[in-house]
Formats: structure tokens, C-alpha cells, sequence
């Protein structure tokens, strides 16, 4: 299709004077409405911010005088000011929220122009690092500037870094501007730097040199900064420990210095009230972090509890404190599943389980040897039998226990089963839990996590040397009924393979791969063989170790057994049978075929029936039998 009737952008598509197709591409191109706007001698960046198609034709890069124009340093200049630049409420839509967005998208664009060009024009990237300390109070615009840092700095890592060093301050006055939008997400993205690449090393130690976690950790007083900078403030200290090796080490070291360590602790241990319980668990978070970042992978039995780390022993000499923080309800109440009026647990005394369970974690022996002197996993075992409904209470009290009765150190093994009485609480749990079920045919939460830690008791007396332990609980009335018909099946329940079998992996070989069908559908071979039966029969079978394994090939009946017979016709190979010419199914004609087929039927309904006489006498005299099952029907290989 060419000339007067050729239809603009077809000549390309089929295949006709392609001439024609790229004259018209051109002739298109040169009055696309972006080329039409920067022919203006008096073209602003807001001309093209106006147009529809401006964002498909810029994230193209294929028009080398948009990429020019808004690269040059005015046009930068002009983007990042709308971001940066309060509207006044009264202004156009358009200068509020409509070009800031397409100033956004536009500097988020990874073009080697554009990113060249902002790291040589301080002025538009000293306006962009302003966002991330709080010069637009909008939030919308501060989350647009904070999203082309963010896009930056993977962009254009070791540029950004430089421009941040050479800024005195920088890192406190992000700090204090957490709940700005988007500045958390940009400070955790440069402290990944240095761990995506090895040529920025040391920038986390500058980080840190800046005094970024004491900054955050003065951020979680309660007294001094509202609950939004306590959340923020917690938030980001618990990102950068969950952060990798490379950078939470460094940062283990600035948080666990003694400075950072009281000031830490400063916060945790004031009077508690109504107003600040949330404020609490903020600056419990952190805390518990650094316990699970810091746990030994071996058991330590030489450290003392005064040579302990600062963290560790403060919160060991504090235990006393948290203990009465655990027997402190909060005020509120709340109606049960079954309307009754119960207390609930409350974030602060859930976070101070988990801090609890992590100081065990630790695997210091002096630690362990200071709990069972205190009171604490008393109460801890009370809580989890008082608050029934509470699921993840009874997943924190199952992981301490597991790591008690996994540690090396006996004592405390013999304090949860002997001194906290966990064999007798358990069977009276579980009473309870019978009643329950008769009368509201449901089961408390608690069940599952208790059977898994009757489970683990039950272990550890049966392989304890002391006879009167092992008598002590496996004598108690009920014990036995109990762990036979409650835990065992929970646990085989638990441990069971999904779907009740492994899954294989592919058969290595095409024997493999038959023995496998043979197991899976229960195939089996009879014990007495035919007299008929010759086990050097082979057929038509040409086996071909190397040929891909056809699940196809083999057949399978009902679930009664049945014999194999290796003549059956499904095993003969296609390619070891010979045809004639006009056998060949290649040959075959499928419209010939047709037209046969509808010439038979036409003949069959013209034709009048005949008798069984009549037909013997049509072929000859010679009746002709149907074919037996045993004899091969023709061609019924190829279907």
C-alpha cells in the first residue's frame, strides 16, 4: 500500500513501501504538539508542563530537544521550585498539585542527561536535599522531593553521599525531621549504600560519627517529643538493626556504648501512666531488637553478670521493675468472646514479654542463673493461662520455653516444671478447656501452644536421671490420658507431611520413571503366570533407554491389580512399524477422508439393510466374523 491511498503508519506494518512509513513517522514526529510548543521562541518549562503527552514523550528519550531543554540548568531550576515552592491557598490547582507531580516524575526519570546535569547545578540539588529538612510544609510536596532523592541516590549513590558530606549538620537535622514525609525511607536508603557498593565504605561510620543514634534515641523521650517522633524515632532504630551485617555492626557499636545505653534506659524506666504506655512500647521496640541482633550462637558460661554488655546488665538489674510493670493491668476492660468482662493484656506488657523472652535468648548462663532467683517467669507462666484469647502472648511463652528446654542449663529446666509447676497447670488448663468446649463448643486459644510445650516437658523427664522428677509428673492423675489423647495427636498433627507423602523430584531415567507410576497407582505384578506366558516375548517393543520418559505409554485400570502383558499394543514403538505407501498416516488426506466418510453415510442410509444371509452370499458365501479384542485394528497405533 503506498502513494495517495497508503494509510499514515501502515507502510511499516504491512510490508508495503516502507518509504512511505518513515516519511510519514517523520512527518508525524515534527508535529507531535512537544515539538510544536518548543518551536516557541518564548517556551517555559510550564508550556510543556501543560501538555498530556509530555510524561509518554520524556520517558521515551527519543526527543533530543525535550531532553536538552529541560536539562539545561533554568529548566532544573524551574522544576525542583515547584516542588519546593508553597502555593498560597487561594492559586490554581495546577501550580499546587498538578505540576508538582510532573516535576516528580519527570527528575525521577533514569536518563544519564538528567542526572549529570542535576549533580552539576548545586543550586537545584541543594533545593531538593531542603525538602528532606522540612522548607515545604505540605506534605504532598514533601513526599514528591523526598521520592527524587530517593530515586537519586540509587541513581547517582556516590554523588549524592558527597553532596550530604560536604553539608555540616545534615544528618542531625534529618533526624529531627523524621515525620516529614519520606525521610525515614531516605535515610535508610544511604545507610544501605556502603552494603549495594563496596566503593562506598565508611559511609555508615560517617553516619554514625554524626551522632545519628543519640539523636534518635533523645527522639523517644516522651517528656520532650510528641508520640509521632517517638514512633518515627523507634521505627528507624529498629530498620537500621534489621538492616545487613555491614551496617547494623557499626551501629551495635555507637547503641550499645554506655551513653546510648542509659539514655536508652531513661526512657524505658519512668513513671508509667495512661498518657504514655504507648510512648513506652516505643522505646521498648528498639530495645528487644538489640537483644535478638546481639543473641550468642553457643552457650557462654564464663560471662558475669557484671562483665556483661551495658544493655544486657541493665536490664538485668532492672528485672525488679519490669516484673511490677507485668502485675500492673492497664484500665481498660474488654467483653470476652462468651460476654464476660475481662482485662486485656495490653501492647506494653506484651512487648515486655517479648523483652523477656529475648534477655533468655541471649544464652548467657548468668543471666539464666539471675531469673530463676527472681520472680519474673512466675508471672509469665500466669499470664499465659490467665488471657486465653491471646494468640501471640501464647506464641512468645512457647518460644522461651523452647529455648529454656534446648539450653545446656539444667537448673532452669527443673524451675519451669518444678517451682513454676507447669505439669499441674497444664492439666488444670486443660480441664478447664473440656468444660469450655462442652459448653460452647469451642476451644480456648492457648491449646495448641500448651500440647507443644507438654510436649517439650515430657521429653525432658523422660531422659532426666532423677527418678523422683520422673515420677513426680509422668504419677500426677491424668498426665498419661492427657499427653495420649491431647498432645500426641496434635504433635503427629503438626509434624505431618503436607498432602501426606514427600514430592519427588523428576525421574533420573525412564526405569526410574515407570517404577515410580507403578508405585503411585498401586500397580502390581499377579504371583501366577499364564501357561501362555513367554517371558522372552518382546513384540514390536524397540526400548530406547535414552528416549523421554511417556507417562502416556502406560495404562492404568481400576484399583484391582491386573497382569502386565508386555505384547499389549500400547507399548509398541510408532517408529519400529513399517507402513505401505498407502498406509502411511502422513499420507492421509483429512478432506479426502472426510468426503469418504460422508459417502459412506450416504450409502448407508440409500442402502436397504439385508439379512444375515443375504449378506453372506453378497461377499462370496464366506461370512465375515467381527474382529476379536486380541487382533490389532488398523492404524490404532496412531491414535
Amino acid at each position: 500500500m503506498s502513494g495517495e491511498n497508503a494509510i499514515p503508519g501502515e507502510g511499516v506494518v504491512v510490508g508495503g513501501d516502507r518509504r512511505t512509513g518513515d516519511f510519514l513517522a517523520q512527518r508525524l514526529a515534527a508535529l507531535s504538539p512537544v515539538d510544536a510548543v518548543l518551536d516557541r521562541p518564548d517556551c517555559t518549562v510550564a508550556d510543556l508542563l501543560d501538555l498530556d503527552d509530555l510524561l509518554d514523550e520524556w520517558r521515551s528519550q527519543q526527543n533530543t530537544r525535550l531532553m536538552d531543554f529541560l536539562t539545561s540548568p533554568e529548566s532544573l531550576d524551574n522544576l525542583v521550585g515547584y516542588l519546593v515552592t508553597e502555593c498560597p491557598p487561594d492559586s490554581d490547582p495546577k501550580l499546587a498539585y498538578k505540576y508538582p507531580y510532573l516535576c516528580c516524575e519527570i527528575l525521577c526519570t533514569d536518563a544519564p542527561a538528567l542526572n549529570s546535569a542535576i549533580m552539576r547545578q548545586d543550586t537545584a540539588l541543594g533545593n531538593l536535599i531542603s525538602v528532606l529538612e522540612g522548607t515545604p510544609k505540605s506534605p504532598h510536596l514533601a513526599n514528591y522531593g523526598t521520592r527524587v532523592l530517593q530515586s537519586l541516590i540509587e541513581r547517582c549513590s556516590t554523588q549524592i553521599v558527597l553532596a550530604f558530606k560536604s553539608r555540616p549538620g545534615i544528618i542531625q537535622r534529618l533526624a529531627n525531621n523524621l515525620t516529614v514525609p519520606g525521610v525515614i525511607e531516605f535515610l535508610q536508603k544511604l545507610l544501605l549504600v556502603e552494603s549495594k557498593d563496596p566503593a562506598m565504605a565508611g559511609t555508615t561510620q560517617w553516619i554514625c560519627d554524626q551522632n545519628i543514634i543519640g539523636e534518635l534515641i533523645n527522639e523517644l523521650d516522651f517528656s520532650k517529643f510528641n508520640c509521632d517522633v517517638n514512633e518515627c524515632a523507634s521505627q528507624m532504630l529498629c530498620d537500621i538493626l534489621s538492616a545487613p551485617m555491614v551496617v547494623s555492626s557499626v551501629v551495635l557499636d555507637s547503641i550499645q556504648s554506655d551513653s546510648c545505653s542509659k539514655s536508652l534506659f531513661h526512657c524505658l524506666f519512668t513513671p508509667i501512666s495512661p498518657q504514655n504506655e504507648k510512648q513506652l512500647v516505643y522505646a521498648l521496640q528498639p530495645v528487644v531488637s538489640i537483644l535478638e541482633k546481639t543473641c550468642k550462637l553457643e552457650y557462654d558460661s564464663s560471662t558475669t553478670i557484671n562483665q556483661l554488655p551495658c544493655i544486657h546488665k541493665m536490664i538485668v538489674t532492672n528485672v525488679a521493675k519490669i516484673d511490677s510493670l507485668l502485675l500492673t493491668p492497664p484500665p481498660s476492660q474488654i467483653t470476652s468472646g462468651i460476654g464476660e468482662p475481662t482485662f486485656i493484656l495490653g501492647n506494653l506488657r506484651l512487648q515486655l514479654v517479648e523483652l523477656v523472652v529475648a534477655l533468655v535468648k541471649s544464652n548467657f548462663k548468668s543471666i539464666l542463673d539471675f531469673l530463676i532467683t527472681q520472680n519474673i517467669l512466675l508471672t509469665i507462666t500466669s499470664m499465659f493461662f490467665q488471657f486465653e484469647w491471646n494468640s501471640l502472648l501464647h506464641q512468645s511463652m512457647q518460644e522461651l520455653m523452647f529455648y529454656v528446654f534446648d539450653s545446656p542449663h539444667e537448673e532452669i529446666k527443673l524451675y519451669m516444671v518444678t517451682t513454676a509447676n507447669w505439669p499441674n497447670r497444664i492439666l488444670a488448663a486443660h480441664n478447664r478447656n473440656c468444660t469450655f468446649i462442652k459448653q460452647t463448643n469451642v476451644s480456648y486459644d492457648y491449646v495448641a501452644c500448651m500440647s507443644c510445650i507438654a510436649h517439650l516437658i515430657c521429653k525432658f523427664v523422660s531422659l532426666h536421671p532423677d527418678k523422683n522428677i520422673v515420677s513426680q509428673v509422668s504419677g500426677l492423675p491424668g498426665w498419661n490420658d492427657f499427653m495420649t489423647s491431647c498432645v500426641d495427636p496434635t504433635i503427629k498433627n503438626d509434624t505431618e507431611l503436607l498432602g501426606g507423602k514427600r514430592p519427588t523430584l523428576a525421574p533420573e531415567s525412564i526405569e526410574d520413571g515407570v517404577q515410580q507410576v507403578l508405585e503411585d497407582y498401586s500397580i502390581v505384578f499377579p504371583e501366577e503366570i499364564d501357561d501362555n506366558y513367554d517371558p522372552n516375548f518382546q513384540g514390536n517393543l524397540n526400548f530406547d533407554p535414552s528416549a523421554e520418559f511417556d507417562s502416556r505409554k502406560i495404562f492404568t485400570t481400576d484399583e484391582k491389580p491386573f497382569k502386565f502383558d508386555s505384547g499389549l499394543y500400547s507399548c509398541i514403538d510408532p517408529a519400529s512399524i513399517t507402513y505401505d505407501d498407502e498406509e502411511d498416516p502422513s499420507n492421509i488426506n483429512t478432506e479426502s477422508a472426510e468426503e469418504s466418510c460422508d459417502a459412506t453415510d450416504s450409502t448407508a442410509t440409500n442402502t436397504p439393510s439385508l439379512s444375515r444371509s443375504e449378506a453372506v452370499d453378497a461377499d462370496g458365501g464366506e461370512e465375515k466374523k467381527p474382529p476379536s479384542d486380541s487382533e490389532d485394528l488398523p492404524h490404532s497405533h496412531s491414535q
